[in-house]
């Protein structure tokens, strides 16, 4: 196996995480979405598409781009990505995708996620393009639906840089800027599922009653989880282990 078909292969299990019923699936709300993209389209001259994260398609993919990168069909369009990017997108995706679905469904629409990376043209050349990623519509059960997702090019079409990646909290303007070789997965961290849990919460501001109270267990154990997590990353406090997830993409704050 390859290391692209190791990451397409863990993007599918991350998906399986999330359990949908499609007879409580209305799609029937495509219709004004697609009306107000193709409308876009023509007044600001971007390309957009909607994935649907139950049936894993594209239920909407920008017809123009056959003119610019010449290919119609979107399972064209990764054939066409730098294929160093490629590997790199996939990897980060994934993180960023388990990012989502453990986000409190109420918080997920606050976050869009950028990426800039290399694509072919029609001319067989590469230029770089920015493309950004936001939640459309959660279902019911607060599984992740429609995602929509913008490309236009990059101001700086620099064909050397490597693939830049940025996750923006639209409330406050705040950006986090990842590199991939400072990206890891929880597997490869000292600190368990539930520290980093925690950590997040932390990271957001919350005192250890309040985040007590969200995971049910005591103020103690929440304590004492904090003082774990300060030996296991070897930093003196919290705002110093804070610092360093995101610094490395484990949390974000």
């Amino acid at each position: 196996m390859t290391e692209l078909e190791k990451h397409l292969a863990e993007y599918e299990k991350i998906l399986d995480r999330q359990k949908f019923d499609e007879s409580l699936l209305d799609y029937t709300i495509l219709k004004n979405i697609v009306t107000t993209l193709r409308f876009l389209e023509e007044f600001e001259g971007n390309y957009y598409e909607i994935f649907d994260l139950y049936k894993r398609e594209h239920l909407y993919f920008t017809s123009s781009f056959k003119e610019h990168f010449g290919f119609v069909n979107e399972k064209d369009f990764d054939d066409h990505i730098h294929p160093e990017d490629l590997i790199q997108l996939v990897k980060l995706g994934n993180y960023f995708m388990q990012f989502a679905i453990d986000t409190e469904p109420e918080l997920r629409k606050e976050y869009k996620l950028c990426n800039e990376f290399r694509i072919m043209n029609r001319d067989g050349e590469y230029i770089r393009v920015v493309k950004q990623y936001r939640l459309l519509e959660s279902d019911v059960f607060g599984n992740l639906w429609l995602s929509l997702g913008t490309l236009h090019l990059a101001p700086d079409n620099d064909p050397q840089s490597p693939v830049r990646s940025k996750l923006i909290h639209i409330p406050s303007g705040r950006a986090t800027i990842y590199k991939i070789d400072t990206v890891i997965s929880p597997k490869e961290t000292p600190l368990s599922e539930r520290e980093i849990e925690i950590l997040a919460f932390i990271a957001k501001g919350f005192a250890s009653k309040q985040i007590a109270e969200k995971l049910c267990l005591s103020s103690s154990t929440v304590n004492t989880h904090r003082q774990n997590i300060i030996r296991k990353l070897d930093v003196q406090n919290t705002v110093e282990a804070v610092q360093y997830a995101m610094g490395i993409g484990l949390i974000v704050a």
